[in-house]
């Protein structure tokens, strides 16, 4: 079993930048590793953060959708 999450993430929404939400959400978990394009991208962050990792992408993206 590893101690990492892979994920890979896609948007049709172009004033959704996945990359830079991406590169936020993992420099305040102060762990892991992303990037890509603005319209697809990946990464990997520790197994422990993945519940952490969601809760904050999921806000960051409905913040990135209301602008």
């Amino acid at each position: 079993e590893s101690d990492t999450v892979s994920f890979s993430l896609r948007t049709g929404r172009l004033k959704i930048k996945l990359n830079d939400v991406v590169r936020r959400v993992i420099e305040r978990l102060g762990m892991g590793e992303g990037g890509g394009h603005p319209d697809s991208c990946g990464g990997r962050i520790p197994h422990d953060k993945l519940t952490r990792f969601v809760r904050i992408m999921q806000n960051d993206l409905k913040e990135c959708d209301a602008l």
